[in-house]
């Protein structure tokens, strides 16, 4: 078997075989260990200080212990004590009553909810709903971000719609121009849902206004920082032609045909500011100019020699205030761009924290000069002065800001301002 051999006689195969005489003993070995800790012996001293008893020994004041001319004045006088028997009664039972109620009630759900009040016997509010005016392709997804009445009329309202964006979708599509609208509504006839006026932007408005005098001129604030003005005279002047044309043939307006009807409602803006020219954030207030104010370059003021004012302010979110004229065109400029005749920013808080934000704008009613009073993002209100100019010094800033009031409990954007 175990012989020598060429590789070339090919491979020699041996199979598994059983000896019986070799046995293999199995042996068992059990050990354990333990791990422990080392364990060290160690001391401390620490500084102990004595016992000392301490007492303080106040002296009474004997100017506290006199009564004062007022503490004599109210002990003897006799018409305070019987003011005070007659309403301790009344104040005591307004006392207990105030214990036996639960000031933790939620009051506003005993009112019921909008589908629970339709027929099911439950408690439902006292408002009614007289009409509903809304058009389906400018309002359905979207939300109202303004609401004014025209000046001058009680059932022509307007409100601007935009879209119903979340933070994150408005987030997505910054940079990108989203169209909105004002719609028009006049409800002395409660049967017209119809808007009278559709007016079209190619941005998303914020905040507008009519003009006081003028009520055919509207501006507007958008999201961008873009100002947008329309004119609805050329508008108004077709409808008002139209319906004596449909008066004259005994039809009635209102039920003309829809399509025809919808080219002359919508109307376009006359100008808007170009980017690089206006707000760097949201438009948040506007305001007109008093009747007798006008508005020249750099700020200046001087009487006003037309019937209506054509000057008007815009307020920003980041505190910059922009002055403009809606005759004010730049040369070799389009028809339809408008620019700040003059501008207001970097108004610095007094303590130094950083600039100014706004949310509101007002003026006097009958003021001329070079003031108005804003309220900021912090619940401040304060007076500025526009006709303040900078000194020599490249560092320092302009001192807009002549007064200001705050209040510690008042620290969030303001959200309605008004003069009493």
């Amino acid at each position: 078997l175990f012989t020598d051999k060429n590789v070339s006689d090919g491979y020699l195969e041996t199979k598994h075989q059983s000896d019986a005489n070799f046995n293999l003993k199995k042996k068992t070995l059990e050990m354990g260990f333990q791990a422990a800790n080392p364990v060290a012996e160690t001391a401390s001293q620490t500084t102990w200080n004595r016992m000392v008893n301490s007492a303080i020994q106040c002296d009474v004041i004997e100017d506290l212990r006199r009564k004062t001319d007022f503490d004599q004045k109210v002990s003897q006088n006799d018409e305070l004590d019987e003011f005070l028997r007659e309403v301790a009664v009344r104040v005591e039972e307004a006392l207990q009553s105030n214990e036996t109620m639960n000031v933790f009630e939620d009051e506003f759900a005993k009112l019921g909810d909008d589908d629970e009040a339709g027929g099911s016997g439950k408690q439902s509010t006292n408002f009614v709903e007289v009409r509903n005016f809304h058009k389906l392709e400018y309002c359905k997804g979207r939300r109202v971000t303004c609401i004014k009445f025209e000046p001058g009329q009680d059932y022509v309202i307007a409100a601007s719609f935009v879209e119903n964006n979340t933070f994150e979708q408005r987030v997505d599509k910054s940079g990108k121009d989203i169209p909105s609208s004002i719609l028009i509504y006049k409800f002395e006839d409660l049967h017209v849902m119809e808007p009278q006026f559709i007016l079209i932007s190619p941005v998303e408005i914020n905040r507008f206004e009519f003009n006081p005098q003028d009520t055919n001129i509207i501006v507007g604030g958008c999201l961008n920082g873009q100002i947008i003005v329309w004119d609805l005279a050329e508008a108004k002047e077709k409808l008002a032609e139209k319906k004596s044309k449909a008066k004259r043939r005994q039809r009635d307006f209102n039920k003309m045909d829809k399509g025809q009807d919808e080219d002359d409602l919508i109307i376009k803006h006359k100008f808007l500011s170009p980017i690089a020219e206006s707000h760097k954030s949201a438009v948040v207030s506007l305001q007109w100019m008093p009747e007798k104010m006008e508005l020249k370059a750099k700020g200046q003021i001087t009487q006003k020699q037309s019937k209506s004012t054509r000057n008007f302010l815009s307020l920003s979110q980041d505190g910059t205030i922009h002055f403009w004229d809606i005759r004010h065109q730049e040369k070799g400029a389009s028809e339809a761009t408008m620019k700040s005749i003059f501008a207001v920013a970097g108004m610095m808080r007094k303590d130094g924290t950083g600039d100014m934000g706004g949310s509101h704008l007002l003026f006097e009613k009958e003021q001329f000069g070079p003031t108005f009073r804003m309220a900021t993002d912090q619940g401040e209100v304060c007076l500025i002065d526009w006709s303040v100019r900078g000194t020599a010094d490249e560092n320092s800033r302009p001192e807009f800001i002549k007064e200001l009031y705050d209040n510690e409990r008042s620290y969030r954007p303001v959200i309605g301002f008004q003069k009493s």
